[in-house]
């Protein structure tokens, strides 16, 4: 799949959208419902795999 440079900084604010969205959702469930671990570490995985996509792209010079 080829991906053009204006798809490719689409994406990466879409992940960082995507990011900031997720990070204030964690943060929400932390305080509402801190006992359910596992759900909030599902969000956490996901928050971490989103972070080292922003960082490939962003290394891949797409800014």
């Amino acid at each position: 799949m080829i991906i053009r440079r204006g798809e490719e900084r689409s994406l990466l604010t879409w992940l960082t959208t995507q990011e900031r969205v997720l990070a204030l959702w964690i943060e929400e469930v932390l305080c509402a419902a801190p006992k359910n671990v596992d759900f909030i570490s599902k969000l956490e995985v996901h928050h971490a795999w989103l972070l080292d996509q922003i960082e490939y792209l962003t290394k891949s010079k797409v800014v």
